[in-house]
């Protein structure tokens, strides 16, 4: 299980900060959602469906989300499932 909270999406060079850790993540399923309580219900219930190490989580304000969908998007996808929640 990995969990980002209110991640930078800058990388760097060396493929550290958040663009990396979405390459070597071993979940199957991205879940990008708001940093709230409901989000935290749309994340509770991801693990429900998925299992506990099966998703990855990442937590965004409103203001970054643009930011971190464009820097999710362009990392290689391994045919896994992205789960958009909670962006009201």
């Amino acid at each position: 299980m990995t969990v980002l909270t209110n991640a930078l999406p800058n990388a760097g060079e060396n493929g550290s900060g958040l663009a990396g850790a979405i390459k070597s993540r071993t979940a199957h399923v991205v879940h990008l959602t708001h940093n709230d309580l409901d989000a935290v219900g749309a994340d509770a219930v991801h693990r429900m469906v998925y299992g506990t190490d099966g998703v990855f989580t990442i937590w965004s304000s409103v203001g970054k989300f643009t930011q971190l969908f464009t820097l999710v998007a362009s990392c290689e996808g391994k045919d896994d499932l992205l789960s958009i929640s909670d962006l009201g």
